[in-house]
């Protein structure tokens, strides 16, 4: 998974974090303005990938772009699971 979002500071490293926009089923639409993105957006990104806010534990936006989805069914098998990436 890319981690990005806001940095964080320890010492004289510098830490990016993710940006989560969904997070067990439920928007963060505060994450989304932050990065210039509305829920529109979202929504679509997600229709294009034939799946819906309330069927993804965990998408985050990475420093690239990229938008990644972890949905609740790549768990339900092993053999199912993938990652999914989208570039703004």
């Amino acid at each position: 998974m890319h981690l990005v979002g806001s940095p964080a500071c320890s010492g004289n490293r510098r830490y990016i974090l993710p940006t989560i926009v969904v997070l067990e089923g439920q928007v963060i639409t505060s994450n989304l303005r932050r990065n210039n993105l509305t829920a529109e957006w979202l929504m679509q990104q997600l229709q294009n990938r034939g799946t819906t806010a309330d069927q993804v534990m965990l998408a985050a936006l990475d420093t690239q772009g990229n938008l990644y989805l972890d949905k609740y069914n790549d768990y339900e098998s092993p053999s199912k699971h993938h990652d999914s990436y989208t570039t703004i």
